[in-house]
C-alpha cells in the first residue's frame, strides 16, 4: 500500500524526465552567438531530432511546475510520516541544495570571465553583475543571470519555511494544507513589487504546486486504488483534451497515475536502483547543464567552427546529452554525497 512506502521509484523516474525536458528546452542556447544575438535565420525546426523531441523543445519549461509538485509529494513522504525536528529538516535542505549551487555559481563566474577575455562577451546570460552575484549567493535568482535555472529552487526556499509549519503541526494537516493552496493562489494573482534578484510572483505559483503535491499524498493514502486510478485517468484525459488551458490538471493526473502505480506494483530491486540512480542525477543535471553549454560555446566560438552546422548535428546533441549525464553521475557520487555528509556532520544531524 502507498501509506507504508516512503520511497516511490516511479517519482524518481518522473523527476529525471523533468530534468531532461528542461535540458532539451535549453538546447536553444547553442544557437546564441552572444547573449542578445541568435544565429541568423534560426528556426526551432533546426534543432536535432525535432520530429521526436518537438514537445520538450517547445514546452520543456513546463517541467518546472511539475518539479515543484513532485517536491511536495517527496518531502511529505519523507517528513510528515515520521517525527522530525525542524532543525534536521532545514539542515537536510541546505546540505542537499547549497553546496552544488555554490560550486556552480563560482564556476560560472570564472568561465564567464574567461568568455569575455577570449571571445569578447559572456555566454547566454549577460547580466552577471555584483548585485546579481550577491543575490545568487543567497540562493535568490530571478532567471536572468549566472546559473539561471536556479530561480526555480530560489522560490522553493520560501515554500520550505511554510512547509516547516506542517512538520511542526500534528493535527488538521489536510485542512491547513488546503488553506495554504488558497492563500498561495491569491498570492499568485497579486502584483508584487519586483526585486532585482528574485521573482516574487513565482513564489505564489510554486506554493500552489508544492502544496497540491502535499495534498495529493494526504488524499492518495486514504483512497482505494481503483478510485485513485479512475481519478488519474480522468485528470489526464481532461488535461489532454483541454491542453492549452489545463496543464495543471494534466500534471495532477500524471502524479496521481504514478501514485496509483506505486499502490499496486512493487518494482524489483534492480529497477528501483536504476530509477533511484536517475532520480539522484536530477539536481546535478539541472545545475550543470548551463555551465557545460557555456564552456562548449566558448570553445566553438574561439576555435571558429561553424556554429550552426555543429549544433544542428544530431551527434553533437547526443554528445552533450551524454556528457551532462556522465558529469552529473560523477558529481553526485564525488561531490554531492560527501558535501551533504560534511554539512550534516557540522550541525550534528
Amino acid at each position: 500500500m502507498l501509506r507504508g512506502k516512503n520511497h516511490l521509484p516511479s517519482l524518481d523516474l518522473l523527476r529525471y524526465l523533468c530534468a531532461v525536458a528542461v535540458l532539451i528546452w535549453h538546447y536553444q542556447h547553442f544557437f546564441l552567438l552572444s547573449p542578445d544575438n541568435k544565429i541568423p535565420n534560426f528556426k526551432d525546426e533546426l534543432q536535432p531530432f525535432w520530429n521526436l523531441l518537438s514537445v520538450p523543445y517547445k514546452t520543456g519549461f513546463n517541467a518546472v511546475p511539475l518539479f515543484w509538485l513532485l517536491s511536495g509529494i517527496v518531502l511529505s513522504k519523507s517528513y510528515l510520516s515520521v517525527n522530525v525536528k525542524l532543525k534536521k529538516f532545514f539542515i537536510n535542505r541546505i546540505a542537499r541544495l547549497y553546496p552544488l549551487h555554490l560550486a556552480t555559481l563560482v564556476f560560472i563566474l570564472i568561465i564567464q570571465l574567461f568568455s569575455t577575455l577570449l571571445v569578447g562577451h559572456p555566454q547566454i546570460y549577460k547580466d552577471n553583475s555584483f548585485e546579481k552575484f550577491l543575490g545568487n549567493l543567497l540562493l535568490m535568482n530571478d532567471g536572468s543571470s549566472f546559473n539561471a535555472p536556479v530561480w526555480s529552487v530560489s522560490v522553493e526556499i520560501f515554500i520550505y519555511i511554510v512547509f516547516a509549519v506542517l512538520i511542526f503541526r500534528q493535527t488538521n494537516r489536510q485542512i491547513f494544507c488546503f488553506s495554504l493552496i488558497l492563500v498561495f493562489f491569491l498570492l499568485s494573482q497579486t502584483q508584487l513589487p519586483k526585486l532585482s534578484f528574485l521573482q516574487l510572483n513565482e513564489v505564489g505559483k510554486c506554493g500552489i504546486y508544492f502544496f497540491c503535491g502535499v495534498f495529493i499524498i494526504f488524499v492518495a493514502e486514504r483512497l482505494p486504488v481503483l478510485i485513485l486510478i479512475i481519478l488519474a485517468i480522468s485528470f489526464i484525459l481532461f488535461g489532454l483534451y483541454n491542453r492549452d488551458n489545463s496543464y495543471f490538471v494534466l500534471i495532477m493526473g500524471v502524479s496521481l497515475s504514478c501514485l496509483a502505480l506505486e499502490s499496486f506494483i512493487h518494482f524489483e530491486q534492480r529497477i528501483q536502483r536504476i530509477f533511484q540512480t536517475l532520480g539522484n542525477l536530477t539536481y546535478a543535471t539541472y545545475l550543470i547543464h548551463i555551465p557545460t553549454q557555456i564552456v562548449l560555446l566558448i570553445c566553438i566560438q574561439k576555435v571558429g567552427i561553424d556554429q550552426l552546422t555543429l549544433v544542428t548535428n544530431e551527434y553533437f546533441f547526443m554528445f552533450w546529452f551524454l556528457m551532462v549525464n556522465l558529469i552529473s553521475f560523477f558529481i553526485y557520487r564525488s561531490f554531492e554525497i560527501p558535501s551533504r555528509i560534511w554539512v550534516r556532520s557540522k550541525f550534528n544531524t
